[in-house]
């Protein structure tokens, strides 16, 4: 389906903002960003105002448009949710995976277990993460469950992107709980 163009620039910018092309701190122009995208002000305000809705950026008078740090509260709570919402997606499959479900998690871990921490691999290695942790959803098929996981994933896919980039061994650490999960 076509992407459209408002949701191009939101994608593009969180993109941006997980990959720590924006850092915490940095101020960011309203005016730039469409130019940098190559579109007009009003896609990209939509996009904004979204990011701001999910806590990626603060809006301000006095300040403008700054990228949020994320507090240590904020990523345990993250990760709070997404352990209670996947034990109960986890338990509710287990015995019931056919094999091309087995198939394509495996096929997710195998790619994920090539990658190091480098800057290059990162941003693949945080994909792929966030894709382990849908399939299962995938898998039960519950579609609330699904969409709410999809929408809770931007937050998480940031939370994660912040932990690979400051700890260098998280990605092999990750590798290792991921076939325990398997």
């Amino acid at each position: 389906r076509q992407m459209c163009i408002r949701d191009r620039a939101y994608e593009i910018l969180r993109n941006r903002l997980n990959s720590g092309q924006y850092k915490p701190g940095m101020h960011l122009s309203e005016r730039q960003l469409a130019e940098d995208l190559g579109m007009s002000k009003t896609p990209v305000k939509a996009a904004l105002e979204r990011l701001e809705m999910e806590r990626f950026i603060i809006v301000s008078p006095q300040s403008g448009i700054v990228v949020r740090r994320l507090t240590i509260e904020e990523m345990t709570e993250i990760y709070e949710i997404r352990v209670a919402l996947e034990g109960f997606v986890l338990r509710s499959i287990v015995g019931r995976l056919n094999a091309k479900q087995w198939e394509q998690w495996e096929r997710n871990l195998a790619e994920y277990a090539t990658l190091d921490s480098s800057d290059a691999m990162r941003h693949r290695a945080v994909e792929l993460d966030a894709e382990f942790h849908l399939l299962p959803c995938e898998f039960l098929g519950n579609r609330l469950i699904i969409d709410t996981m999809q929408q809770f994933s931007s937050r998480m896919v940031h939370v994660i992107s912040c932990v690979f980039s400051q700890v260098p061994t998280r990605i092999s650490d990750s590798i290792k709980e991921h076939r325990q999960i398997i």
